[in-house]
């Protein structure tokens, strides 16, 4: 199977932290550097969601799911793209508008089951494609009770913390030595899974997917 997925509203929140939180982890009392970390936040947010491969933040979508000539027989479910799915607005199954109890997702996953009219699960056997147009993703640090993994926002704010601790620093210089107290070893940024620093990688690896 393949998929093509279309935002139809995009996020108007984007931040996967906030500046309250960053100078918290910074220790940072002033606004002096406010514009400077709202900056970063964006730029690590942004790193963020290429990093994973996908948007954390919750939107609207249509996803179209196409069987390949390989693809033989019924399918036990289809694994949409984004989740968790807070909602379905409707599925589409060879042109033909399914009613809700014809389906069935599971929030957290994303998987999505084709049901009898007796409600258990059968396979999909679709022809030419099918529709959903679904919200799916994590509401952002922001607002009251929000749901963004813990470990995304953690990963970001260590990516920020590499920022502002490199900042007016040579990053050509990787380690440097102050008589009578040690030595100092820097993270440098290179490229691919080594751009991100050892500790944000940690924590955002688990949720990476792959695009093929």
């Amino acid at each position: 199977m393949r998929s093509i997925l279309t935002v139809t509203a995009a996020a108007t929140e984007t931040r996967l932290t906030t500046l309250d939180r960053v100078k918290m982890d910074l220790d940072i009392t002033t606004g002096a550097n406010d514009e400077k970390l709202t900056s970063q936040i964006d730029e690590a947010s942004a790193a963020v969601r290429t990093y994973l491969g996908w948007n954390p933040a919750s939107e609207t979508l249509s996803e179209t799911v196409r069987r390949e000539f390989t693809d033989s027989g019924p399918i036990d479910y289809l694994l949409l793209s984004r989740a968790p799915v807070s909602s379905v607005a409707s599925v589409t199954e060879d042109d033909i508008l399914l009613d809700s109890d014809e389906y069935e997702v599971d929030a957290a996953t994303g998987l999505l089951y084709r049901l009898t009219d007796t409600g258990h699960p059968r396979g999909w056997t679709f022809c030419k494609s099918v529709v959903v147009a679904y919200t799916a993703g994590y509401t952002l640090p922001g607002t009251n009770g929000y749901t963004l993994l813990k470990d995304i926002e953690a990963g970001t704010i260590a990516l920020i913390r590499g920022f502002w601790h490199q900042s007016g620093r040579d990053p050509t210089i990787r380690m440097e030595t102050v008589e009578g107290v040690g030595s100092f070893q820097y993270w440098i940024a290179q490229g691919g899974d080594d751009a991100f620093p050892p500790d944000a990688a940690r924590l955002l690896a688990p949720h990476r997917r792959m695009v093929i």
